[in-house]
Protein backbone atom coordinates (compact mmCIF):
# COMPACT_ATOMS: atom_id res chain seq x y z
CA UNK A 1 0.00 0.00 0.00
CA UNK A 2 1.52 3.41 -0.93
CA UNK A 3 1.19 5.99 1.26
CA UNK A 4 -0.04 9.29 -0.10
CA UNK A 5 2.42 11.74 0.88
CA UNK A 6 -0.16 14.24 2.33
CA UNK A 7 -0.53 11.24 4.74
CA UNK A 8 3.38 10.93 5.20
CA UNK A 9 3.31 15.19 6.01
CA UNK A 10 0.43 14.96 8.29
CA UNK A 11 2.58 12.00 10.84
CA UNK A 12 5.03 14.27 11.08
CA UNK A 13 2.63 17.24 11.94
CA UNK A 14 0.58 15.03 14.45
CA UNK A 15 3.86 14.80 16.73
CA UNK A 16 2.14 17.75 18.31
CA UNK A 17 -0.86 15.69 19.66
CA UNK A 18 0.12 14.71 23.03
CA UNK A 19 -2.68 15.35 24.53
CA UNK A 20 -4.69 13.77 21.81
CA UNK A 21 -2.75 10.58 21.86
CA UNK A 22 -2.97 10.06 25.48
CA UNK A 23 -6.98 10.30 24.84
CA UNK A 24 -6.57 7.67 21.88
CA UNK A 25 -4.74 5.59 24.77
CA UNK A 26 -7.19 5.82 27.52
CA UNK A 27 -9.73 4.58 24.99
CA UNK A 28 -8.00 1.98 23.48
CA UNK A 29 -6.28 0.24 26.09
CA UNK A 30 -9.42 -1.29 27.98
CA UNK A 31 -10.00 -3.22 24.74
CA UNK A 32 -5.99 -4.76 24.31
CA UNK A 33 -4.79 -7.88 25.43
CA UNK A 34 -1.52 -8.31 26.24
CA UNK A 35 0.33 -9.31 23.00
CA UNK A 36 -0.91 -6.55 20.61
CA UNK A 37 0.20 -6.15 16.74
CA UNK A 38 -0.18 -2.57 15.56
CA UNK A 39 -1.25 -2.47 11.94
CA UNK A 40 -0.08 0.74 10.44
CA UNK A 41 2.16 2.11 12.87
CA UNK A 42 3.65 4.92 11.56
CA UNK A 43 6.50 6.63 13.30
CA UNK A 44 5.36 4.94 16.31
CA UNK A 45 3.06 7.56 18.46
CA UNK A 46 0.44 5.10 19.65
CA UNK A 47 2.95 2.29 19.98
CA UNK A 48 4.32 4.31 22.61
CA UNK A 49 1.62 5.20 24.75
CA UNK A 50 0.88 1.34 25.08
CA UNK A 51 3.25 0.45 28.00
CA UNK A 52 5.01 -2.43 29.15
CA UNK A 53 3.41 -5.80 27.64
CA UNK A 54 4.37 -9.33 26.93
CA UNK A 55 4.55 -8.08 22.95
CA UNK A 56 4.12 -4.99 21.50
CA UNK A 57 4.85 -4.95 17.41
CA UNK A 58 3.94 -2.67 14.59
CA UNK A 59 3.96 -3.56 11.21
CA UNK A 60 4.29 -0.25 8.67
CA UNK A 61 4.93 -0.37 4.94
CA UNK A 62 6.81 2.72 4.71
CA UNK A 63 10.42 2.10 5.09
CA UNK A 64 10.81 6.19 6.29
CA UNK A 65 8.13 5.77 8.57
CA UNK A 66 9.09 2.38 10.02
CA UNK A 67 13.00 3.94 10.80
CA UNK A 68 11.12 6.06 12.63
CA UNK A 69 8.83 4.29 14.87
CA UNK A 70 12.25 2.15 15.41
CA UNK A 71 14.09 5.03 16.54
CA UNK A 72 11.36 5.89 18.59
CA UNK A 73 10.50 3.14 20.48
CA UNK A 74 14.26 2.00 20.39
CA UNK A 75 13.75 -2.30 21.76
CA UNK A 76 10.66 -1.35 23.25
CA UNK A 77 8.68 -2.81 20.61
CA UNK A 78 9.39 -4.93 17.37
CA UNK A 79 8.73 -3.22 14.06
CA UNK A 80 8.27 -4.57 10.64
CA UNK A 81 8.03 -3.00 7.26
CA UNK A 82 5.86 -4.83 6.06
CA UNK A 83 1.99 -4.47 4.53
CA UNK A 84 -0.85 -6.23 5.64
CA UNK A 85 -1.76 -7.79 2.75
CA UNK A 86 1.61 -9.05 2.20
CA UNK A 87 2.34 -12.75 2.84
CA UNK A 88 5.03 -11.90 4.72
CA UNK A 89 2.63 -10.37 6.96
CA UNK A 90 1.11 -13.43 8.27
CA UNK A 91 4.58 -14.57 10.00
CA UNK A 92 3.24 -12.24 12.66
CA UNK A 93 1.15 -15.37 13.83
CA UNK A 94 4.52 -17.26 15.20
CA UNK A 95 4.16 -14.13 17.92
CA UNK A 96 0.91 -15.43 19.12
CA UNK A 97 -0.93 -12.01 18.81
CA UNK A 98 -4.21 -11.58 20.96
CA UNK A 99 -5.03 -8.22 19.80
CA UNK A 100 -4.44 -6.64 16.24
CA UNK A 101 -4.96 -3.09 16.33
CA UNK A 102 -5.75 -0.36 13.68
CA UNK A 103 -5.86 3.13 14.15
CA UNK A 104 -7.26 5.09 11.57
CA UNK A 105 -5.52 2.95 9.11
CA UNK A 106 -8.24 0.52 8.14
CA UNK A 107 -10.34 3.58 6.32
CA UNK A 108 -6.97 3.68 3.95
CA UNK A 109 -6.34 0.52 3.04
CA UNK A 110 -7.33 -0.30 -0.25
CA UNK A 111 -9.34 -3.55 0.79
CA UNK A 112 -10.66 -3.34 4.34
CA UNK A 113 -11.87 -6.64 4.16
CA UNK A 114 -9.01 -8.26 2.97
CA UNK A 115 -7.02 -6.39 5.40
CA UNK A 116 -9.18 -7.58 8.48
CA UNK A 117 -9.14 -11.42 7.40
CA UNK A 118 -5.25 -11.14 7.01
CA UNK A 119 -5.54 -9.65 10.96
CA UNK A 120 -7.81 -12.55 11.71
CA UNK A 121 -4.88 -14.86 10.33
CA UNK A 122 -2.57 -14.36 12.92
CA UNK A 123 -4.90 -13.96 15.70
CA UNK A 124 -4.81 -16.96 18.46
CA UNK A 125 -8.60 -18.25 18.96
CA UNK A 126 -11.09 -15.77 21.01
CA UNK A 127 -8.14 -13.12 19.92
CA UNK A 128 -9.74 -9.43 19.30
CA UNK A 129 -9.50 -6.81 16.53
CA UNK A 130 -9.40 -3.06 17.50
CA UNK A 131 -10.21 -0.78 15.02
CA UNK A 132 -10.63 3.25 15.74
CA UNK A 133 -11.68 4.26 12.46
CA UNK A 134 -13.04 7.69 10.56
CA UNK A 135 -16.43 7.83 11.19
CA UNK A 136 -20.04 9.39 9.26
CA UNK A 137 -19.59 9.17 5.46
CA UNK A 138 -21.64 12.35 5.47
CA UNK A 139 -18.24 14.13 6.54
CA UNK A 140 -16.65 13.34 3.53
CA UNK A 141 -14.44 16.25 2.08
CA UNK A 142 -11.38 17.28 1.39
CA UNK A 143 -9.14 16.50 3.76
CA UNK A 144 -10.34 12.65 3.47
CA UNK A 145 -9.90 12.96 -0.10
CA UNK A 146 -6.16 14.32 0.07
CA UNK A 147 -5.19 11.74 2.99
CA UNK A 148 -6.96 8.59 0.25
CA UNK A 149 -9.81 7.68 3.18
CA UNK A 150 -13.23 6.38 3.17
CA UNK A 151 -15.67 6.83 6.26
CA UNK A 152 -17.83 4.48 8.12
CA UNK A 153 -21.27 4.54 9.34
CA UNK A 154 -21.90 3.04 12.43
CA UNK A 155 -24.15 -0.06 11.00
CA UNK A 156 -21.74 -0.41 7.97
CA UNK A 157 -19.37 -1.00 9.96
CA UNK A 158 -20.82 -3.84 12.18
CA UNK A 159 -21.51 -5.25 9.29
CA UNK A 160 -17.84 -5.18 8.04
CA UNK A 161 -16.59 -7.07 11.14
CA UNK A 162 -19.46 -9.58 11.61
CA UNK A 163 -18.79 -10.42 7.95
CA UNK A 164 -15.18 -11.31 7.99
CA UNK A 165 -15.20 -13.41 11.09
CA UNK A 166 -15.33 -11.32 13.82
CA UNK A 167 -17.90 -10.83 17.17
CA UNK A 168 -18.76 -7.20 17.54
CA UNK A 169 -18.20 -7.06 21.27
CA UNK A 170 -18.35 -3.17 21.46
CA UNK A 171 -18.56 -0.52 19.26
CA UNK A 172 -19.13 3.19 20.30
CA UNK A 173 -18.26 6.73 18.24
CA UNK A 174 -16.05 9.14 19.73
CA UNK A 175 -14.79 13.05 19.51
CA UNK A 176 -18.12 14.29 19.12
CA UNK A 177 -16.43 17.81 19.32
CA UNK A 178 -13.82 16.69 16.55
CA UNK A 179 -17.07 16.38 13.75
CA UNK A 180 -17.88 19.77 13.76
CA UNK A 181 -14.18 20.47 13.35
CA UNK A 182 -13.88 18.12 10.66
CA UNK A 183 -16.93 19.38 9.17
CA UNK A 184 -15.66 23.23 8.89
CA UNK A 185 -11.76 22.27 7.58
CA UNK A 186 -12.88 19.69 5.09
CA UNK A 187 -16.50 20.42 3.89
CA UNK A 188 -16.99 24.14 4.32
CA UNK A 189 -12.80 25.66 4.17
CA UNK A 190 -12.54 22.61 1.88
CA UNK A 191 -8.16 22.54 3.05
CA UNK A 192 -6.51 19.49 1.93
CA UNK A 193 -3.98 19.41 4.38
CA UNK A 194 -3.27 20.63 8.20
CA UNK A 195 -0.38 22.01 9.67
CA UNK A 196 1.42 21.38 13.03
CA UNK A 197 0.11 24.48 14.32
CA UNK A 198 -3.40 23.63 13.33
CA UNK A 199 -2.45 20.44 15.67
CA UNK A 200 -1.31 22.50 19.03
CA UNK A 201 -4.53 24.46 18.53
CA UNK A 202 -6.26 21.51 18.66
CA UNK A 203 -4.50 19.42 20.66
CA UNK A 204 -5.85 22.88 23.62
CA UNK A 205 -9.16 21.99 23.02
CA UNK A 206 -8.19 18.03 23.92
CA UNK A 207 -9.99 18.42 27.27
CA UNK A 208 -12.89 19.84 26.56
CA UNK A 209 -13.53 17.32 23.69
CA UNK A 210 -12.96 14.25 25.89
CA UNK A 211 -15.78 16.37 28.87
CA UNK A 212 -17.95 16.88 26.17
CA UNK A 213 -17.92 13.41 25.86
CA UNK A 214 -18.35 12.00 29.25
CA UNK A 215 -21.42 14.26 29.51
CA UNK A 216 -23.23 12.84 25.93
CA UNK A 217 -22.27 9.43 24.94
CA UNK A 218 -21.31 10.85 22.61
CA UNK A 219 -24.22 10.11 19.82
CA UNK A 220 -21.86 10.60 16.95
CA UNK A 221 -18.18 12.00 16.94
CA UNK A 222 -15.63 11.79 14.12
CA UNK A 223 -14.59 8.45 15.24
CA UNK A 224 -15.63 4.61 15.45
CA UNK A 225 -14.32 2.47 17.88
CA UNK A 226 -15.15 -0.90 17.39
CA UNK A 227 -13.89 -4.31 19.70
CA UNK A 228 -14.33 -7.57 17.34
CA UNK A 229 -14.00 -11.47 18.68
CA UNK A 230 -12.22 -14.00 16.64
CA UNK A 231 -15.09 -16.54 15.96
Amino acid sequence: MDIPEAVRRDLEAIAELKRYYAWKSALLSPHLGRRVVEVGCGNGLMLEQLGDRELLAGAEPDGFLAGEAKRRLGGRAEVRQVDVMAPEFLSFAEARPDTVLFVNVLEMVPDDRAALRQARSILVPEGKVVVLASALPSLQGELDRSFGQRRYGRGEFHRLLESEGFRVSSLRYANLLGALGWWLDSKVMKRREMTAVDYRRRDRMVPFARLLDALTGPPIGRLLLGVGIKT
